[in-house]
C-alpha cells in the first residue's frame, strides 16, 4: 500500500465520520482525488483518535499502513516528547533548550526526531563512545551534519495543528545555518490534549 492509498483511506473514513477536510501540497496529491493536505475536523468523532478540541492535523506525513491514530496520538515515542515539553514548566521553550534534553537524557527521542536518516548510524556511534557533549558544543554545526530541516519546520507545524503548540508559534522557513536555537521558540499550547 503507498502512501497516497493510506491517506485517500484515512479521507474515506473521516467522511463517513461527517467530518470536515481537505488534502493539498504534497506530492501524491496527484494521486488522490482530493485538493488539499490539511485534514479539518469539523466533525462529531474526534475522540476516534484520541482527540476532543483539534482544529487541524496534517496526514502529510503518514507512511506505510500504519493506523493514523497510533501515528499521531499513540506512538510512544510522540507522546514522550510532548510529556518532555510539558516537564519544562514554562510555556516558552528554546530549540536549543529541547536539544539539549534530547542529548542528554533521551538519545532514542534525539535519534528519531532530530537526526536525519543518514546520519544515524554516525550520531549512533558518538552516544556509544560517550562523546554525545560534542553534539551541544556547535549547534550551527550539529544541526548542518546531522539535523533534519523538518524538526523546525514540518515537525514544529505538526504541533501547531494538532494544538500542542500556540498558534503563536513561527516555524523556520531560512536556511538551518540562520537558525538562532536560543531565539527559536516552541511556545505550549493551553490545552494539550494528547
Amino acid at each position: 500500500m503507498n502512501e497516497a492509498e493510506v491517506v485517500s483511506r484515512i479521507c474515506e473514513h473521516l467522511q463517513n465520520e461527517s467530518w470536515q477536510f481537505w488534502i493539498d501540497d504534497h506530492p501524491i496529491h496527484k494521486d488522490l482525488g482530493f485538493q488539499k493536505h490539511c485534514l479539518l475536523i469539523g466533525g462529531v468523532r474526534p475522540d476516534i483518535f484520541g482527540l476532543n478540541d483539534v482544529k487541524q492535523i496534517f496526514a502529510v506525513e503518514v507512511k506505510g499502513s500504519k493506523d493514523y491514530k497510533k501515528a499521531i496520538g499513540q506512538a510512544s515515542d510522540f507522546k514522550q516528547f510532548i510529556s518532555i515539553l510539558q516537564r519544562f514548566d514554562k510555556t516558552e521553550i528554546t530549540s536549543k533548550d529541547i536539544i539539549d534534553k534530547l542529548i542528554i537524557e533521551y538519545p532514542n527521542l534525539f535519534l528519531n526526531f532530530f537526526v536525519k536518516p543518514t546520519a544515524k548510524d554516525q550520531v549512533v556511534s558518538m552516544f556509544l563512545s560517550g562523546n554525545k557533549e560534542i553534539l551541544t558544543k556547535d549547534y550551527k554545526k550539529t544541526i548542518s551534519d546531522f539535523g533534519q530541516y523538518n524538526f523546525f519546520f514540518a515537525f514544529k507545524r505538526h504541533l501547531v495543528h494538532l494544538g500542542i503548540l500556540s498558534q503563536e508559534n513561527t516555524t523556520f522557513y531560512k536556511k538551518t545555518d540562520d537558525l538562532d536555537l536560543e531565539n527559536d521558540y516552541w511556545i505550549l499550547g493551553k490545552d494539550i490534549l494528547i
